[in-house]
């Protein structure tokens, strides 16, 4: 397992009890552009009952939820003339028609000293949403995540005796080998908790099974977990939200092998006095 690229995971229903409508007599129904960035589509839906507005930002953008360590991803609503744009961003819910006391589930409004709703909203609404292709995926099964990599690598000066020449005379000074590193970045994008009662015990660890990040399949003891960064957000109904970077490296020889200096027997596994190796193994599918 790991973080695969798979289908869209873009949801195509909307389902609002009261009923919604482009609004295509404001002369703005829809409205597409192509930028430099990337296509985009702006769309004004009015939906006939404002109550539904929430649930209806819901069913746009997405959300997630879930315990530790379970996540349940709805998928955001796909652009439908183009279902590769997915519904970004909601910049705006306008009022229409009647002024009605607000009414939100679970929550009391004060009202005025004669007993009057202070807070009032039209019994209608249009809701404005961007559709756009954003950096992260919306995979099917995995949830939002996007990934990044950055080239590295060690530059290892091993002792004379390990390499010779075709007579089977041995160098006569150490000897470089460059072996490639390469710093890989999973994001991971509206998350209901933080991860960290999962993530920091892999700290320092390798993977003791193969791990696919992408397309590619990492082979045992080549993955090097470091560690995780977060930021906060907040999902369409305010409750908080986190991104969160899952970082580790990838070395092209596994991470417990060193160049034996006999010059026959190549990359082998070192250990300490106790047969222990430099790093211990872990299940990173434990990731959530």
């Amino acid at each position: 397992m790991g973080f695969i690229y798979g289908p869209n995971g873009g949801e195509n229903i909307l389902s609002v009890p009261g009923g919604y409508q482009i609004l295509y007599d404001s002369g703005l129904g829809i409205t597409e552009a192509n930028p430099e960035t990337g296509p985009t589509a702006t769309v004004q839906y009015r939906l006939n009952n404002s109550s539904d507005r929430y649930s209806f930002v819901q069913q746009l953008l997405g959300y997630s939820t879930g315990t530790p360590p379970t996540i349940l991803y709805r998928g955001p609503y796909q652009y439908p003339p183009s279902p590769n744009l997915i519904c970004t961003a909601v910049p705006s819910i306008r009022t229409m028609g009647k002024w009605i006391p607000m009414s939100i589930a679970g929550v009391t409004l004060p009202l005025d000293r004669l007993g009057r709703a202070l807070y009032l909203f039209g019994e209608g609404c249009v809701v404005t949403a961007v559709f756009t292709r954003p950096q992260w995926q919306a995979a099917t099964n995995q949830g939002y995540f996007s990934i990044n990599y950055q080239a590295a690598g060690e530059y290892l000066t091993l002792p004379n005796t390990t390499f010779q020449f075709a007579d089977g005379t041995p160098t006569n000074t150490p000897t470089g080998v460059h072996v490639t590193n390469q710093v890989i970045v999973v994001t991971r994008y509206r998350m209901p908790y933080l991860p960290d009662l999962y993530a920091m015990p892999l700290v320092d660890t390798v993977n003791s099974a193969p791990f696919t990040i992408g397309w590619f399949s990492y082979p045992v003891g080549s993955l090097l977990f470091t560690g995780m960064n977060n930021s906060v957000a907040s999902d369409p109904l305010g409750n908080i939200i986190f991104t969160v970077e899952y970082l580790f490296q990838y070395r092209s020889v596994n991470w417990n092998f060193d160049y034996h200096p006999n010059r026959t027997t190549g990359w082998a596994l070192v250990t300490d006095g106790n047969g222990a190796p430099r790093y211990a193994s872990s299940n990173f599918n434990l990731l959530p």
